[in-house]
């Protein structure tokens, strides 16, 4: 969606248009305020995938106001079809309904796994799972991790950002969301020296479920938009 003003007469006051997941970005910029970060994305988790991004210091939507879709970016060639067309997205691997088609896939295969007593089985469900040990939902989180780890990596080379936080619904389930991806970072800073140069071990963190990054982030915008 493409960032808009537009003044109705039936308001009769300036009102801001922007896409959910950039005005977070927008929100997470005054949360990590005290840091004076310049460069930063924000990555969501939930029921898509999606990135906002914070250069020198400003919100970057990109020449057609689409900058930071990384769900849709091609990680399986010859994977399921995503809801763009495309096959193979992360999205349809690593976004909320993915992870929790892979828990269903699991039980309907008949594998032994505490995810057949779950209704429904969701992502949370999946998460929860791997959290008491199950191995089943270890597998699939790890997975997810793996996936997400290698888009981060992406994202992170093509736009240098000092740091990167993830939200959204996914990410909730803490440190067992977390851990796999740390893990494929890990992983690829003991492979190459340029990622252990452009990928800290402290640039990833997970933004506190309770912030409001939306709602701050609704607040920014507007108060940037009366600026202009």
């Amino acid at each position: 969606m493409v960032s808009s003003v537009a003044y109705p007469s039936a308001l009769g006051v300036p009102c801001f248009l922007e896409n959910d997941v950039r005005t977070a970005a927008l929100g997470v910029q005054r949360y990590d305020a005290g840091a004076a970060i310049q460069h930063l994305a924000y990555v969501s988790i939930g029921t898509g995938i999606a990135a906002g991004l914070i250069l020198q210091g400003r919100l970057y939507t990109g020449a057609h106001g689409m900058a930071g879709e990384i769900g849709h970016m091609i990680v399986e060639p010859n994977g399921r079809r995503c809801t763009c067309g495309a096959r193979g997205c992360l999205e349809t691997v690593a976004a909320g309904p993915a992870i929790a088609r892979l828990g269903q896939e699991a039980v309907a295969t008949g594998r032994e796994t505490s995810l057949r007593h779950s209704q429904p089985l969701t992502a949370e469900s999946v998460y929860r799972a791997a959290a008491a040990g199950d191995a089943v939902a270890l597998e699939i989180t790890e997975r997810v991790g793996r996936h997400l780890g290698q888009a981060l990596q992406g994202l992170v080379m093509t736009y240098d950002v000092e740091r990167v936080i993830l939200g959204g619904g996914v990410s909730h389930a803490g440190e067992v969301f977390l851990h796999p991806i740390l893990r494929e970072l890990e992983s690829q800073r003991q492979a190459s020296a340029l990622a252990r140069e452009m990928l800290a071990a402290d640039m990833l963190c997970l933004l506190p479920p309770d912030y409001e990054a939306g709602l701050w982030g609704a607040i920014a915008l507007a108060e940037r938009g009366l600026r202009h």
